[in-house]
């Protein structure tokens, strides 16, 4: 009988309680002979339990997941899946069950107990918990402390120690030195490359990193290279690998370089994460956040795989701070400093095909975006202006000079529309940002309107009249001008309501007769066969430079990151800018991601509003470019 399953015996099949219980409630030479003795083959295990049970046990409930962590008699908080696993083997980490800090165990007790037989190379004391986990040089020196300590009853009436082997994460010489030569040989890095922080090569799937996300629908040609099955092979062979990853992202590090600490988008991948480190060692850090924090660096020996599963995955951030060299210990338990070299890492995942129901909410992009949208839906107080004023105002104010410098041609149907006005007319242009419709006809009078102070003054410096204001309300007396076009305005209003209302506010500028021309982003952005400008072609696998967002948490984010250049998923969601400060048009310097807020419009539902809106009648209505497109004329029986 193995290690594995006595843990899981007295887990699962013992009414959920602890060793402890466990043998003050039965006979414990008979439990003794259950957990100590390896060579009872199962269906004699079944006789045993038997006699001890008043209810037959099978074997297959071996396998049944824990459903509680806390004894039932004496309410030992026991280590969940999570923190503690189950080995089918023995590894350099052992967990002590029922001693730790709120038990009133000490780092110094526990290095004591351990010393007469092997000595610990360090003890983890985890806050807030009654277990704690020690760590040794080597297997023999565990399996010595396990064999002396386990079940074992203390000096002066103590109570015994209970101990499990912690399933070891990092798998140390996964491949040979010949393979991986011949994977570093099958990676092809451009001659010129000279990324400020490191470049990555993705397979299977491209990891956005504007989103910090993937999109499914999106596959790269080819897939996994054919080597990767040889590494997938022996992890899923080795029990370390659950299921066969279908995307992998390739970083190349030089000394110096790193990654910022970061928790892999929930809502991207499944449970398992397996990076595997070639061409040099390096030392990552896992941070475990608030109330119960703590920071622990684990060494990556060159040609290891690390698997990171449950907190690890889900809670704990990860990161490789940027340095040239690692404070290490020797064999002998000395402090050295080594170098870095160049490191290359396969992190392998595969996508999540459904929703994360994770129990780390915080963390979880998924509840976090459900629970924001509940919020703004239900119209809680201040949810929607402060989710304008952060995701639209504020960032407007932000990229304002970038922005202006991508917006300098007129879109053709719009242009047609201001120089087709009379002369003598007044012309509103509500959201005028940099004021590239205005000036288009020099018979004209024209107002500009946006609510970023930036914006109005560059246009104010190209010699148009801008004013800094809101849609809600516009800063005009009611039937004042002839004409009013809003472009690309509507879809940055967080709620129906407002939607509807800003159309509102355009009515009752516009004199009777009056007509205004409304552009929104669409939902659609095909037409037929016919695909919108924004869509991109289907980019094959690329170097690219993973500065921008690397380590933004999403989980923080009130609603889906879009794809940039990708067919929308959801009529509500943020979509990035990627700025770079300094210079015209933000050339120079480290890339910034800020966040947009967007209501896509579907077919139909800019004319609904303009009904519900009232007073308004519907001229025309087109799609043009991925924007739907309506021409309103004020009715003449409106005030």
């Amino acid at each position: 009988m193995s290690d594995w399953h006595k843990l899981k015996l007295v887990k699962i099949l013992v009414s959920w309680q602890c060793f402890g219980c466990i043998l003050h409630k039965f006979d414990k030479l008979k439990w003794q002979a259950i957990l100590k003795n390896t060579t009872v083959r199962l269906c004699q295990m079944e006789l045993l339990l038997m006699l001890c049970f008043s209810s037959p046990v099978r074997c297959a409930e071996f396998a049944i997941p824990f459903q509680t962590n806390t004894c039932p008699t004496c309410r030992l908080e026991l280590p969940t899946d999570d923190e503690a696993y189950e080995a089918q083997r023995k590894y350099k980490i052992v967990v002590v069950c029922n001693s730790g800090l709120t038990t009133g165990a000490s780092r110094e007790s526990i290095l004591e107990k351990c010393l007469p037989y092997a000595p610990a190379s360090s003890v983890h004391m985890v806050p807030g918990r009654q277990f704690c986990f020690i760590q040794f040089a080597d297997k023999e020196a565990a399996q010595q402390v396990m064999q002396a300590l386990d079940g074992v009853d203390g000096q002066n009436g103590e109570p015994p120690l209970y101990l499990a082997y912690a399933e070891r994460a990092l798998i140390t010489d996964l491949l040979s030195a010949e393979e991986e030569e011949l994977i570093l040989g099958q990676l092809h890095w451009p001659a010129d490359g000279s990324m400020k922080h490191r470049q990555v090569l993705h397979f299977g799937y491209e990891f956005d990193y504007g989103t910090n996300n993937v999109d499914p629908s999106r596959p790269l040609a080819g897939g996994l290279p054919g080597w990767v099955e040889l590494l997938v092979t022996r992890l899923m062979d080795g029990g370390h690998l659950v299921e066969r990853p279908d995307q992998m992202t390739v970083n190349h590090y030089l000394p110096g370089q790193g990654i910022p600490a970061h928790v892999d988008t929930h809502s991207a991948f499944t449970d398992q994460l397996v990076s595997i480190s070639l061409g040099s060692d390096t030392t990552m850090e896992f941070c475990r956040p608030p109330p119960h924090g703590a920071t622990v660096a684990v060494r990556l020996p060159r040609r290891s795989a690390l698997v990171m599963d449950g907190e690890a995955r889900y809670l704990w951030t990860h990161c490789i701070v940027p340095r040239h060299s690692d404070i290490t210990l020797t064999s002998d338990g000395e402090l050295t400093l080594t170098r870095r070299g160049t490191r290359v890492s396969l992190t392998l995942r595969r996508l999540r095909r459904d929703v994360c129901r994770c129990r780390f909410p915080q963390q979880c992009d998924s509840q976090q975006q459900r629970r924001a949208e509940e919020k703004r839906s239900n119209g809680e107080t201040g949810i929607t202006e402060q989710l304008e004023r952060t995701y639209v105002a504020n960032v407007y104010e932000q990229i304002a000079d970038h922005f202006s410098c991508t917006r300098h041609k007129p879109w053709p149907r719009v242009e047609r529309f201001v120089r087709g006005l009379p002369p003598g007319s007044v012309l509103l242009d509500v959201g005028c940002g940099n004021g590239k419709y205005l000036g288009l006809n020099p018979h004209t009078f024209e107002v500009g309107v946006d609510q970023s102070s930036r914006l109005c003054s560059i246009g104010g410096g190209r010699g148009h009249q801008t004013v800094t204001a809101g849609c809600l309300p516009l800063p005009v007396r009611s039937a004042a001008c002839d004409a009013v076009i809003c472009i690309a305005v509507l879809h940055h209003l967080a709620t129906r309501e407002r939607r509807v209302a800003a159309l509102a506010e355009i009515g009752r500028a516009l004199r009777a007769g009056g007509r205004a021309l409304i552009y929104v982003w669409a939902l659609e952005q095909r037409q037929g066969t016919r695909a919108a400008g924004y869509l991109k072609p289907g980019r094959q696998q690329r170097v690219t430079e993973t500065e921008t967002a690397a380590g933004a948490d999403t989980a923080e984010l009130p609603l889906p990151v879009h794809t940039n250049r990708t067919e929308f998923k959801q009529q509500d969601m943020l979509v990035p800018w990627k700025l770079r400060p300094g210079g015209r048009g933000g050339g120079g310097g480290g890339e910034e991601v800020h966040h947009r807020f967007y209501h896509v419009y579907r077919s139909g539902e800019l004319e609904e509003d303009v009904k519900i809106a009232g007073g308004l009648s519907v001229l025309e209505s087109y799609h043009d470019q991925g924007n739907w497109c309506v021409m309103l004329q004020k009715d003449e029986d409106v005030a």
